[in-house]
């Protein structure tokens, strides 16, 4: 092999290298973009289901290891079907976006949001009391209350706060925050309620 034949054949597999690291990192950048679609709803780029469900099971690991405590919420905009009929779909879209941002603002970063469904989402407040997870919860209801929303004005939310116990599932633990977002429904709405 000649000098010149081994530069070249050197400078080849430079090339090949230079490819293949460049493929890597386009693999790299679609494996993250597929799991941020696999893990977020669609409209609101909030957890989905699924990673909630996720998020969930390590979080309560975490308060069962180090006893700390636990609390979820759910939240339900009151009224919402109104907003579909009076002013469209589409701006019920915009307007559940407007509500996910305003979650974002409120709840810490260690704070675990996700839509549920519909108008539904849920908060997951990991190392918070049940007396702080109200107390936070009902600076975003006033927050709600106080906003005037484009196109749609004034909206409220209810909600109902439950602390995690021990041997909880997510399923047992929605059950009762659904027993007292309906509660808050039931005594007017735009109100928090806790079941224990």
């Amino acid at each position: 092999m000649t000098k010149f034949s081994f530069i070249q054949t050197l400078h080849k597999q430079k090339e090949r290298i230079k490819e293949l690291e460049n493929a890597n990192i386009l693999l790299m950048e679609e494996k993250t973009a597929l799991e941020i679609l696999s893990s977020t709803d669609k409209l609101t780029g909030l957890y989905n289901r699924y990673k909630f469900e996720e998020t969930f099971t390590y979080e309560k690991r975490q308060a069962n290891r180090y006893k700390t405590e636990l609390c979820i919420v759910m939240m339900d905009i009151d009224n919402f079907k109104l907003v579909n009929d009076t002013y469209g779909h589409n701006q019920g879209d915009i307007f559940l976006q407007t509500i996910s941002q305003e979650l974002k603002k409120v709840f810490r970063d260690t704070d675990v949001i996700g839509r549920w469904g519909g108008e539904e989402f849920l908060i997951l407040l990991p190392k918070t009391s049940i007396e702080d997870a109200y107390e936070i919860t009902q600076r975003v209801r006033k927050q709600i209350e106080e906003k005037i929303f484009e196109h749609v004005g004034t909206k409220t939310a209810s909600f109902g706060i439950t602390k995690i116990h021990e041997d909880d599932t997510l399923d047992i633990a929605i059950g009762r925050a659904d027993i007292a977002l309906y509660d808050a429904k039931e005594h007017g709405r735009n109100q928090v309620k806790i079941k224990r």
